[in-house]
Parts: structure tokens; sequence; C-alpha cells
């Protein structure tokens, strides 16, 4: 998650919070999000930590929620859910349900 966040620009190589143990930008906080993914939604140069504290963690999430409503039309829970796992494997995994 760490290299394709700084792949993307998602991460600032010129930021001191964002160097040291790619290990920090993992899933973290109440919410359950990837540091790497999420701290943009927080603003720039933020330390992955801050998403430990469940404020900042659920201001995150809630803005992510909407870029993906915005970005992706995924604006409801199973919207997003289909989105997380992917069209594919939805399509796979819904029709495994129901049989």
């Amino acid at each position: 998650m760490f290299t394709n966040a700084m792949r993307v620009g998602w991460l600032d190589s010129q930021c001191r919070f964002h160097r040291g143990l790619p290990q920090r930008f993992s899933t973290r906080g109440v919410h359950g999000l990837s540091a790497a993914y999420s701290l943009r939604f927080l603003g720039g140069c933020l330390p992955p930590e801050v998403l430990d504290v469940p404020i900042m963690s659920a201001v995150a999430a809630a803005k992510r929620a909407r870029s993906q409503c915005r970005r992706h039309r995924a604006c409801t829970v199973a919207a997003r859910h289909r989105l997380w796992i992917g069209a594919g494997r939805y399509r796979v995994s819904s029709r495994q349900q129901t049989t």
C-alpha cells in the first residue's frame, strides 16, 4: 500500500511523516482505513498515527465515502462494497451466495 500510495502521489516523499517503516501505513484506526490510501483526505503532511484518533478516523472515512460517491457513483454501502472487492469478484460472489 505504501509503495502504491507513493507512486500515485497520495503520500509525499518530502514529508518527514511519510518516511520510515511502510508498515505504519497499513490498516489503522477504529474505521479500519488504510493509512497509505486515506491520509490524503485529512490534508497534507500528517503522520499515519493521526488515524488512530477516533474523530480523525471518522472524518477521513466520511471524506473517503463522499469521494467514492462522486468519483465512482458508489453512494451506498452495497455499492462501496462492490467497489472494494471488485466488480468481477462481486458477480462471482453474488452468484455463489444464491446457490
